[in-house]
This record gives structure tokens, C-alpha cells and sequence, in this order.
């Protein structure tokens, strides 16, 4: 079988075809208009979820690393605003927790409606977010938000919550290449999660180098459930771009403030 080519036509449960591109935000304290490899480490560093660029499927989570990563992290918001900002944000995590509680002790509920915290919850998301844009109007808020485009699907990318046999062709097949899975059945002892398999393969290489053997086995990236919807075990996601990719990331807009637009329009590419 030949490398990943870059083109994946795969499908959902429902038989529909799957996107061939990836829409996600990226925050950061930088004002650029293209993403580049070498500034890897420069934003929140911890690099946690393997060596690449960072993108949220969520606006608000990339608003979160945008403040937070700012050169004035300390953000001139007005009280009562900053007060509110803070309770809201409690609620919400506070909703979050005991929702995410009720989920792990009621496995086999069918949809979130059926948790009796969903409606604390969605309204505790509702109020933050409307907090955070009121905030945003507020204060010019350093850093900027980057809406962009990454040119792969969502299949072609290893997942970090998923176990082999819930990978995507394209992403087991490369597993099974670097000795990461057996072909086969999957069994206890095969049964390694995509968050077990990078972690292993940078512990042989390096966090670089696994990034760099899976990208040369056709896995551009990693995907995985971001913290509000890791509980519901569905939702948004965050997504890691391999060193290599950077042109495949098309930077649509950028702004500080929602709704402003800046200098990297659609025919533009992106940098960390």
C-alpha cells in the first residue's frame, strides 16, 4: 500500500461522505499570517497531546488560549464584569463536573438529553460564552484568533480517545506499519488507545520523531475530545498538525475583537 496522498474519501455511519477539511480556531498572543513549525513551543508549550500546531473545533476555547497566552495576561476588564466573568465561569465548571459525573455512572444512556444536568449545563455554556463576548467589547484584548481551514479530513487523523479498531482505515493501517498494533483481531494486549500509541512511539523517538513517523505513514495529525465535551465522550474537538502540514493550514480570518477581520484572508496561509 502506498503513503496517504493527501485525499481520503471516507464515510459517516450514515453513509454520507466525510469533509475533506477541517474548520478550527487557533488563539495566540502573535499577530501572523502564516503558521510555521519552527515557533512550535512558543505558545502554551506543555505539548501534551503531541508535537504540532493547535487548533480548537471551539471559538471559545481558542478565545481561552488567546487570553491566556497574551503578553498582559492580567486584562484590564471592568468590575462587576470581571466578577461575573469568574462566577459564570464556575457555573461551568461546576455543570460540567456533575454532568460528566452522571455520564460515568449511567454508561448506557442513549442522548444527552436524557442527563438530567444537560439543561444546568447548556445554560451555564450559554451564559459564559455571552460573558466572554461582553468582555471582548469591553477591552481590546491582546493576541488574536485565527479562524482557518486545514486540508484533511477528520479520518485521516489519529485519534486520541479511539482504540484500533475505531481508528480510520488510513490511521491502522499506519499503527500496524510502526509495530504499534498487531493486524488482526483486536485482543486486551492489542487494544492500545491513540493517546497510548503516540505516547509510546515518543518515548522510542521523541516527541518530534513520532510526530515525523506518522506523518511519513500518511497521519497528518491527532484529534481528540476537548474538556467540555471530554465527559459526554462526544462534541468538539482539538486537533495537532504535524511539522510538515503548515501549507495545508489556510488562515480565513483573524481578529482580536469577534467580527473584525484581519490582514489573513481566504488566499492566505498560517504560523504558531
Amino acid at each position: 500500500m502506498g503513503k496517504y496522498d493527501g485525499v481520503l474519501r471516507a464515510t459517516d455511519e450514515a453513509g454520507d461522505a466525510v469533509r475533506s477539511v477541517i474548520k478550527a480556531y487557533h488563539g495566540s498572543p502573535y499577530d501572523f499570517d502564516r503558521f510555521d513549525a519552527s515557533k512550535i513551543g512558543t505558545g502554551e508549550g506543555n505539548q501534551a497531546y503531541g508535537h504540532g500546531l493547535y487548533f480548537a473545533g471551539e471559538e471559545d476555547v481558542a478565545k481561552h488560549y488567546r487570553d491566556t497566552l497574551s503578553a498582559d495576561n492580567e486584562l484590564p476588564v471592568p468590575w462587576p464584569l470581571s466578577d461575573e466573568y469568574a462566577k459564570t465561569y464556575q457555573e461551568f465548571l461546576s455543570a460540567s463536573s456533575k454532568s460528566g459525573e452522571w455520564s460515568r455512572l449511567n454508561p448506557g444512556y442513549v442522548k444527552p438529553a436524557d442527563n438530567p444536568f444537560n439543561d444546568a449545563l447548556e445554560k451555564a455554556v450559554a451564559d459564559w460564552h455571552d460573558v466572554r463576548r461582553r468582555v471582548d467589547e469591553a477591552v481590546k484584548i491582546p493576541g488574536k484568533v485565527y479562524e482557518v481551514e486545514i486540508g484533511h479530513p477528520e479520518p485521516s487523523l489519529l485519534d486520541l480517545d479511539a482504540s484500533p479498531n475505531e481508528q480510520s482505515p488510513v490511521v491502522r493501517r499506519a499503527l500496524e506499519r510502526l509495530g504499534l498494533v498487531r493486524p488482526g483481531p483486536i485482543t486486551p494486549s492489542n487494544n492500545l488507545s491513540g493517546f497510548a500509541a503516540i505516547r509510546r512511539l515518543a518515548e522510542d523517538r521523541s516527541p518530534a520523531g513520532a510526530a515525523k513517523a506518522l506523518l511519513g505513514e500518511g497521519v497528518p495529525g491527532v484529534r481528540y475530545l476537548d474538556g467540555m465535551s471530554r465527559w459526554q465522550k462526544a462534541g468538539t474537538r482539538n486537533y495537532v498538525m504535524f511539522p510538515g502540514t503548515e501549507d495545508s493550514i489556510r488562515i480565513l480570518r483573524k481578529y482580536a475583537i469577534p467580527g473584525a477581520v484581519g490582514t489573513g484572508v481566504a488566499s492566505q496561509y498560517g504560523e504558531e
